[in-house]
């Protein structure tokens, strides 16, 4: 009598009257090393390009026909992993050569394992797929149901929630009803003797705003070199030959300073609300120094 293999274990199971005195011991043991090792058993498997799996009936040790199996060696590209056409699941293959391997059948596409994941993958007898579980059925605090989530689809939901409705963006205070990027929600206060200056980056598409703060000697920043006349801006210190006009700003009583030295022989003339009074024709002599400071509106640069 001819003895024949179950579909997925390739157990033998043995026909009537066959085996005579060798039932027991050794083809009964042999179906349960078979079981043991394909329910709890764990391999490792070297690989060196592409491989075809076979699964002989009733042994044993065929390779891959394990519960935990992992892919070893040091592949240079891209390999396949071909297994038969058999319903079987392995608990867990640990892809460890280098590269990514895709597991299939001989007339399948398979899954992809990339170096260094570890996977559950079960064959339909057609193909290889990924077992692990996609839907939870139940949410663990709520009683609604849930799909589980990868990271696209987090960023998506993120992208389109109400507040706010777009990617990166954010809400600054509970009454704030319009979402800006961070760069645009971040106001720049400095100015003159402190100078804030900011810039913005843009990694990721993710955008950032930096703050680059300096101070100027004397504090005040440094106007620099100017010709006989200029406008003045609040919060600097300028050198000026004598001639011309120098233009005050409007003052706003913000108590911000402009220094100007004038140099040479002769006079200049400021032109703005000085003291309270309105005039073009307040005149500095050379070869000294004046700051001003900003008052408030009315009396303007004291």
């Amino acid at each position: 009598m001819t003895d024949s293999a179950t579909s997925r274990f390739k157990a033998r199971q043995q026909s009537q009257g066959s085996n005579t005195n060798t039932w027991g011991d050794d083809k009964l043991n042999e179906v349960l090393r078979l079981f043991d090792r394909g329910a709890k058993g764990y391999q490792s498997l070297a690989l060196t390009g592409d491989t075809t799996l076979s699964w002989t009936n009733f042994v044993a040790t065929n390779d891959g026909q394990c519960a935990i199996l992992k892919l070893t060696g040091s592949l240079s590209s891209a390999t396949n992993l071909v297994v038969p056409s058999a319903e079987w699941v392995w608990d867990l293959v640990w892809n460890t050569t280098g590269q990514t391997i895709t597991m299939k059948t001989s007339a399948g596409t398979g899954v992809a394992i990339p170096n260094g994941r570890k996977v559950k993958v079960f064959c339909d007898a057609s193909d290889c797929y990924f077992a692990g579980p996609n839907y939870l059925g139940d949410d663990i605090t709520e009683t609604n149901n849930r799909d589980l989530m990868d990271k696209a689809a987090v960023e998506t939901a993120i992208a389109t929630a109400s507040l706010p409705a777009t990617a990166g963006t954010v809400l600054v205070s509970a009454t704030d009803t319009t979402a800006g990027y961070v760069g645009t929600k971040v106001s720049v206060a400095g100015s003159g003797s402190v100078a804030v200056t900011p810039s913005i980056t843009n990694p990721g598409a993710n955008e950032v705003r930096l703050y680059t703060v300096s101070v100027g000697d004397g504090g005040l920043t440094d106007g620099g070199l100017q010709s006989a006349s200029f406008t003045a801006v609040a919060g600097y210190a300028y050198v000026a030959p004598v001639g011309g006009a120098v233009l005050l700003p409007a003052a706003t009583g913000s108590r911000r300073k402009i220094e100007l030295g004038i140099y040479g022989a002769g006079t200049t003339l400021l032109s703005g609300v000085i003291n309270g009074i309105t005039t073009t024709t307040f005149a500095i002599d050379g070869d000294q120094t004046l700051t001003l400071t900003d008052a408030d509106a009315t009396r303007g640069w004291v």
